[in-house]
C-alpha cells in the first residue's frame, strides 16, 4: 500500500490530511478498502478524513466511525506497520 501513499507523500507518517482524497482517489477501485483499512491503521487521526473521501468519491454517505485506539494500535502491530 506505501506505493499508494506516494502518490501524494513519501510516507504514510508523512502523509497529511489534505493529500488523503488524492490517495483515495487515485487507488484502483479494488485497491480502495484496503488502502483505507492500512491508512486508518497506521495513521488513526486520519481515519474520520479517510472515511469522508471514501464516501466521497465511491458516492455514498460517510457515517461516523468510533475508533478504539487500543484496537488500532494492535491492528497495525500485526500488520507491521512502523510507529
Amino acid at each position: 500500500m506505501e506505493h499508494l501513499i506516494k502518490i501524494s507523500a513519501d510516507s504514510l507518517q508523512q502523509l497529511r490530511r489534505i493529500d488523503v482524497f488524492r490517495v483515495i482517489e487515485w487507488a484502483p477501485d479494488a485497491k480502495r478498502a484496503e488502502l483505507a483499512r492500512y491508512i486508518t491503521a497506521g495513521r488513526p487521526d486520519l481515519a474520520a478524513e479517510v472515511a469522508a473521501c471514501v464516501a466521497e468519491v465511491e458516492g455514498t454517505s460517510a457515517e461516523p466511525i468510533t475508533i478504539n485506539p487500543a484496537a488500532v494500535v494492535a491492528l497495525a502491530d500485526a500488520a507491521g506497520v512502523r510507529r
